[in-house]
């Protein structure tokens, strides 16, 4: 911010606000942008696009080893530079889908998953990959700056000095806001400070792609605002930032570059984040302009509907006007559909 004192009275928009407290002087409050920080010191890496094609994940459960199908055959495509939100309510097989990508999991698996439009190989994607978990796995007896020694000796080669791992670290913590407390101990560190120093110990050897799970658990709004702003940043960096979200406001919504929707293990909807709205209202499905679109379709899904129509009888479909009965009539007859949802109807419709 620039002030200025004794300019003219002449109101000039362009340049600033004009602030009068008394009537003998003037002062010029010039609002400056400030420039978003960027960090050149990192190794360089290749940018890295993930794709998946007909994921099916089963599991056994109970004595008897029945077959719980987890995700049914999921389609997708992950690119760099974009923030990537994978959406969906509680057991829809969000963390299940990131666990798979990750490579965490890897049996009970069909389908295939590649880099770079060529089949993955774990080995090397691992080396590739940053994957920070919901629960922050930091030593509580170090400080930040301790922590970040550490994972600076672990990760980086042995042929860079030490005085450019020093200039790396610097750069690495004034850019995530932590530099001001690198002689803090990480037990006395607040929730959003935890969660960006995760970030950083990851962002030590730059890895091209970055998994998230729930990034923003147990943050308030502002520290949740100042995580995905940060997601954000990563990303246009050229990194490929993918994390799983619960159910984030209208504000952290539009923050993301694209969506990832899952219902009951399938795919309701894949896409960027502006045209979600559009998409249903394209189903006749209208969000109200005052309502966040992720709470909007997330409430959709939780609200899907199911039935059964015998032969030999006359049924009718009844609702108000705006029900959803047409849509489901179009459903039915096949002329609405819902991309991964092509076996089983599972409507998402309004009231």
């Amino acid at each position: 911010m620039k002030i200025e004192g004794n300019c003219s009275t002449r109101d000039d928009e362009a340049n600033g606000i004009l602030l009068q407290p008394r009537k003998t002087s003037v002062v010029r409050v010039q609002i400056m942008p400030i420039q978003p920080k960027t960090i050149t010191h990192l190794p360089k890496r290749p940018p890295v696009d993930l794709a998946f094609t007909d994921l099916t994940y089963k599991v056994r459960e109970g004595r008897k080893g029945n077959e719980k199908v987890i995700l049914k055959s999921v389609s997708g495509r992950l690119r760099s530079g974009e923030l990537t939100a994978i959406m969906g309510p509680s057991g829809a097989g969000k963390s299940t889908l990131l666990n798979i990508l990750t490579g965490y999991k890897t049996t009970g698996l069909e389908g295939s998953v590649t880099m770079n439009d060529h089949e993955r190989n774990l080995s090397t994607f691992r080396k590739l990959s940053a994957y920070i978990m919901q629960d922050n796995q930091l030593h509580g007896n170090l400080t930040v700056e301790e922590s970040m020694k550490v994972a600076a000796s672990l990760k980086l080669s042995s042929k860079i000095d030490k005085a450019e791992k020093e200039e790396l670290i610097q750069e690495i913590l004034d850019t995530l806001g932590l530099s001001e407390h690198r002689r803090t101990m990480t037990s006395n560190l607040s929730g959003g400070q935890k969660k960006r120093l995760s970030i950083a110990l990851e962002l030590v050897n730059n890895p091209p792609i970055m998994f998230f799970d729930e990034p923003t658990s147990g943050l308030d709004s502002s520290s949740c605002f100042q995580c995905i702003s940060l997601l954000k940043t990563l990303a246009r960096g050229g990194r490929t930032i993918i994390c799983t979200i619960h159910q984030p406001s209208a504000r952290l919504f539009e923050m993301f570059d694209a969506l990832y929707t899952l219902a009951e293990g399938q795919c309701v909807y894949q896409g960027s984040t502006s045209q979600l709205v559009p998409f249903l209202r394209y189903q006749g499905l209208n969000c109200p302009s005052y309502h966040n679109p992720a709470s909007f379709s997330k409430k959709l899904i939780l609200r899907g509907i199911s039935g059964q129509f015998r032969s030999g009888e006359l049924t009718a479909i009844l609702g108000p006007s705006g029900a959803g009965k047409s849509t489901l009539l179009n459903l039915l007859a096949g002329y609405k559909g819902y991309s991964g949802l092509q076996s089983e109807i599972r409507g998402v419709l309004s009231e």
